[in-house]
């Protein structure tokens, strides 16, 4: 296993934070609030075997950057459309 932390800055945080609890003000105040002791939290746990810094990255630059890290550019099953859901094993060679 293989974890990838993704790291932003406060700009980037609030304003993904923003849009994903666009219905949730509620949620979005906890996570806001929380934003420093759970960053510290996760530097203190030191689990992260790769980190990348996703500032300014598209979503799907984001996923190639990823599996770019890990070892798993070009591997077929993430080769297939966007749109498509891919149904085979997840390993490459």
């Amino acid at each position: 296993m293989t974890v990838c932390r993704l790291r932003a800055q406060a700009d980037t945080l609030h304003a993904r934070l923003g849009h994903r609890h666009v219905d949730d003000e509620s949620g979005l105040e906890w996570h806001l609030a929380r934003e420093g002791e759970l960053d510290g939290i996760l530097d203190a746990a030191g689990v992260a075997d790769i980190e990348i810094a996703v500032d300014g990255l598209t979503r799907d630059d984001e996923a190639k950057t990823v599996l770019d890290a890990i070892g798993w550019s070009g591997c077929p099953s993430h080769e297939a459309a966007p749109h498509e859901k891919y149904s085979g094993p997840w390993t490459c060679n």
